[in-house]
């Protein structure tokens, strides 16, 4: 069998190389060889080389003639293959020069800047002029830094693994403070609590959301309040007569972190029957009026009314019942998102509605729903027509991702590319509340410009006219657990009921209030001037007696002299004891008519079931957070900046809450200032706290006074409104 033996191996003619290229390749092959093909080939064509020449010149006859027949060497040392080997050279360079221009020559294969270019001259196109990468940077200044950041300040990025650092330079000079290293949006808002009022609409009467009586949650300074459950807050709007108002604390957050305390507060709900619209609609008008940018609050709203037409619409109590039960989860959900918003009040608010609509399913079983509601009208009419609740929660998980999907999707707002393009106008540019007139002022009064806004941060704003009390002491009277005086007859012993008349030996028949109230043991830190509660309970008149029924009632008093005495319940009863007494204004009782006083202070039931509350101590109310979304065109701060310009970029960041039933997932956003305005919302800090603003139209509005009330002068929708 015959082998290759390699002995002609390198005698091999190659060139020209073939220039067939198939399509889409990145580079085309366009060289006839290489150095190393063309010294091959030309070495391999010295033996096969031949001359035809004439035999005789001029002749026809032609002889092939050999001239390098006799070159037999190959070394690379020799003078004829050093020739060789240098046209070799000449040729690789001029074959590659030649395979560039042919790839320049095409967009897809150029990779010159100028090939580019003139092959797009072909077509008319004018390339732009070249910049260079461009990046936002975000600069935190030192603490009380207030300066410029010059033109061709120099920052790099961190490389990450395999990168190198990119240096960029500032293009402008940028104004920078330390204040501005983080705008804090505004969170929270002043307190607004009114006294206990009721507004009527639809023969139905309701209160008005921020009454003391509704509120759901009310925050105090300091994490150290020593609050309770059960303690009695006592609401002071005035010392005047029935205008206080108490409730009890039903829970205790503190809330470290922002120094304040959250106290929940028990709810005040129907006992025995009420309708679902006289319930439900204080609910609805928190949201609408306390939460109206949060869509939580929004959203739970709107169930709420289609429920109360619903319920309207049922024909049974069950069917009511049923459909109570189907919003119970829906308004569940939404409470559990808004604590993971951390959401206090809306939570609060949530969970007080959560009790009101189990107390309507409660009524509803119980065939007590809308027996009682304003206007006497039944609540079951049966006619009407069920509208669906749609759940806001998706059943599956794919559900779910569908229902997400399309928020996460939403691209960044559009903003202008530089602050040239911003659009602006004279109205916005110097309207009331622009920041034009406080720098205009600061440029006026040289002297005053370095403290204007620093001071203009720290004015007094009004403040809120309630007080809040918080009652340490909760006592009864003095003589409640005295069995009573016995009486010993026929060997048999009697004991005599006790009562405020006959225990406290200073009896008057009824006839005058009494001088003072007698606790039951010694309160040595009840002071002078402090509040004081009394609960008297409903008492019957005693079998004979004369005077009516007394109902209970809750009465308001200011200490105004204490003492500590021992007292007897009666000569020979053996019952003592050391006492606080208080001597109150208005004085106790005083409300009744002289017979409900003979009733009462005769009544045992009304000894052992009145509860003093006591020992009152003021707490410090502080802003209430607003529990809102931050979204739309504008951002309330926390404070007073000055400097900011229309123009200035910011970066917005914060968890997202435009994503269904989703919480915690951080965006960032680059946005221009478009305008910047100083102060409140005009023309007041908060909406109007009644359901429909009872003007059509508000002529003015006067500023706050020391107490904070302002003067709302405007047309009546209704002036039937003046006589309700």
């Amino acid at each position: 069998m015959k082998q290759a033996c390699g002995c002609c191996a390198g005698i091999e003619i190659l060139t020209p190389e073939p220039e067939a290229n198939r399509p889409g390749l990145s580079a085309i092959v366009y060289r006839a060889g290489t150095y190393t093909t063309f010294l091959e080939t030309m070495i391999a064509r010295m033996s096969s080389l031949y001359l035809d020449v004439p035999v005789i010149p001029g002749s026809a006859s032609l002889m092939r003639v050999r001239p390098l027949a006799k070159l037999t060497t190959r070394e690379s040392n020799d003078a004829s293959i050093a020739l060789l080997d240098a046209w070799a050279v000449v040729a690789d360079v001029l074959t590659f020069y030649q395979e560039r221009i042919a790839n320049e020559g095409y967009l897809p294969t150029a990779v010159e800047r100028r090939s580019i270019i003139e092959l797009a001259k072909l077509i008319g196109y004018r390339a732009r002029p070249g910049v260079s990468a461009s990046v936002y940077l975000a600069f935190t200044a030192a603490l009380e830094f207030k300066g410029e950041i010059p033109l061709g300040t120099r920052a790099q990025s961190i490389p990450g693994t395999g990168e190198t650092a990119q240096f960029f330079e500032t293009s402008e000079g940028l104004p920078a403070r330390d204040g501005w290293n983080l705008l804090g949006p505004r969170v929270t808002r002043p307190q607004l609590i009114t006294p206990p009022a009721t507004y009527s609409i639809n023969n139905r009467v309701v209160p008005i959301v921020t009454g003391a009586d509704v509120v759901d949650a009310v925050y105090f300074n300091g994490v150290a309040t020593n609050l309770k459950t059960g303690d009695a807050l006592v609401f002071v709007f005035s010392g005047d007569v029935d205008r206080q108002f108490m409730r009890q604390v039903e829970s205790v957050n503190v809330q470290a972190d922002d120094k304040r305390t959250e106290i929940t507060l028990v709810p005040l709900l129907p006992e025995n029957s009420a309708s679902s619209a006289y319930v439900l609609l204080p609910y609805i008008d928190k949201a609408t009026y306390l939460f109206p940018e949060s869509e939580l609050a929004q959203e739970v709203a709107a169930v709420l009314n289609i429920l109360i037409t619903n319920i309207g619409s049922a024909s049974s109590s069950a069917e009511a019942a049923n459909l109570i039960r189907g919003v119970i989860s829906q308004v569940r959900e939404k409470r559990d998102i808004a604590i993971g918003r951390e959401f206090s009040r809306v939570t609060a608010w949530a969970d007080h509605l959560l009790r009101a609509l189990d107390l309507l399913v409660r009524f509803a079983t119980t065939g007590s729903l809308g027996d009682v509601g304003e206007g006497g009208d039944g609540e079951f009419g049966g006619a009407g027509t069920i509208t669906f609740v749609p759940s806001t929660l998706a059943a599956s998980a794919l559900g779910k991702l569908t229902s997400i999907v399309q928020q996460l999707a939403l691209p960044a707002s559009i903003q202008p590319a530089n602050a040239q393009r911003l659009t602006r106008s004279l109205t916005q540019s110097f309207s009331p509340q622009s920041d034009a007139a406080p720098r205009l002022l600061a440029a006026l009064k040289p002297r005053a410009a370095a403290k204007l806004y620093p001071a203009w941060r720290k004015v007094e704003t009004p403040t809120n006219r309630v007080e809040v009390h918080v009652a340490r002491a909760k006592a009864s009277l003095f003589a409640h657990n005295f069995a009573g005086k016995p009486t010993v007859s026929s060997g048999s012993t009697t004991l005599a009921p006790p009562t405020i008349s006959n225990a406290w030996g200073v009896a008057t028949g009824g006839t005058a209030s009494p001088a003072f109230v007698a606790l039951d043991t010694t309160y040595d830190q009840i002071k002078p001037g402090s509040w004081v509660v009394i609960d008297r309970p409903e008492v019957q008149p005693a079998a004979g007696g004369s005077g009516g029924l007394v109902f209970a009632k809750r009465t308001y008093h200011r200490v105004t002299a204490i003492k500590t005495a021992t007292m007897d319940a009666g000569a020979n009863t053996g019952f003592t004891a050391k006492v606080s007494q208080l001597v109150l204004d208005p004085v106790w009782l005083s409300d009744m008519t002289t017979s409900e006083r003979q009733t009462f202070v005769n009544s045992t039931p009304a000894l052992r079931g009145t509860i003093v509350h006591a020992q009152t101590e003021m707490l410090t109310l502080v802003d209430e957070p607003l529990d809102t979304d931050v979204q739309g065109n504008s951002i309330e701060l926390n404070h007073v900046y000055d400097g900011l310009e229309a123009g200035r970029w910011v970066i917005v960041s914060g968890d997202r809450t435009d994503i269904p039933n989703v919480s915690g997932v951080t965006a960032n956003e680059l946005v221009m200032i478009a305008g910047v305005a100083q102060g409140a919302r005009p023309p007041l800090s908060v909406d109007y706290p009644i359901a429909g603003a009872p003007f059509s139209e508000i002529y003015y509005t006067t500023g706050a006074n020391a107490f904070g009330d302002r003067l709302v002068v405007g047309k009546l929708i209704d002036p039937s409104i003046l006589g309700a």
